[in-house]
């Protein structure tokens, strides 16, 4: 299983609505198994794929799915390795059709948990050590099952997303592209003007980097035989 990681320090720049449905063309056109973590504290990937009335099932007083944040419960009360948990939303659940880690606001509070383990790392904390690789076990964990582990991470350089990066086999940033907007360009133009993508066999060593959408649109096409950027797109203006 290889990890796919969407992350851009700035908001707004189509991060979430980006790996959503690239993660659906991986499902749906490429015909690869594709699990989902949502590791944005805002939760807005969860909220696209599942439907309302199942979102007071993980968010509710009396919530019986999972959510990342029950992975490290474990963490939170001293302990240096995450919790064994099952995925709680199943592609039958999922507007994607891919199943789904959901995210948590609860997130945003164990920040200081995981900034304490990358300091003791350098220190040569075994702990720290543990807790600063928390990702390792989900992908040992669910290896055999899925192809691919997309994560969306939130606009942020703490430490809960370095320890994410320094894990992941590849990331993906996501630019701005207002200044590029042209009508006259078609849809891979936009496309192209929209995502640069950084590629790497090591997220934080990379020593090769493809910096632009053009060189992704390549990428896909070669590595799968197709680009979601293929597909014909209908911008009204």
């Amino acid at each position: 299983m290889e990890i796919i990681t969407f992350f851009n320090n700035k908001g707004g720049v189509g991060k979430t609505t980006l790996a959503v449905n690239l993660a659906s063309y991986y499902k749906t056109y490429l015909e690869k198994r594709i699990l989902f973590l949502d590791l944005d504290p805002q939760a807005n990937s969860t909220q696209s794929i599942l439907a309302e009335d199942k979102w007071l099932e993980i968010y509710g007083p009396n919530s019986i799915r999972h959510s990342i944040y029950y992975f490290f419960e474990d963490i939170v009360a001293g302990d240096s390795n995450i919790k064994e948990g099952n995925i709680s939303i199943n592609q039958s659940d999922s507007r994607y059709c891919f199943d789904l880690i959901p995210g948590h606001p609860k997130l945003s509070s164990i920040e200081d948990i995981f900034s304490d383990a990358w300091n003791k790392c350098s220190a040569g904390d075994l702990g720290g050590f543990r807790k600063s690789n928390w990702l390792n076990f989900i992908k040992n964990k669910y290896s055999d099952s899925y192809d691919f582990l997309f994560i969306d991470l939130g606009p942020s350089l703490g430490a809960l997303n370095r320890t994410v990066l320094l894990n992941s086999d590849y990331f993906i940033t996501p630019m701005g592209g207002k200044r590029c907007f042209n009508p006259t360009q078609g849809a891979e133009g936009q496309a192209n003007c929209f995502l640069s993508t950084l590629y790497g066999s090591n997220a934080l060593k990379s020593s090769s980097v493809i910096a632009s959408g053009k060189c992704s649109n390549r990428y896909l096409r070669y590595q799968y035989g197709s680009s979601p950027f293929d597909l014909a797109v209908s911008i009204k203006l």
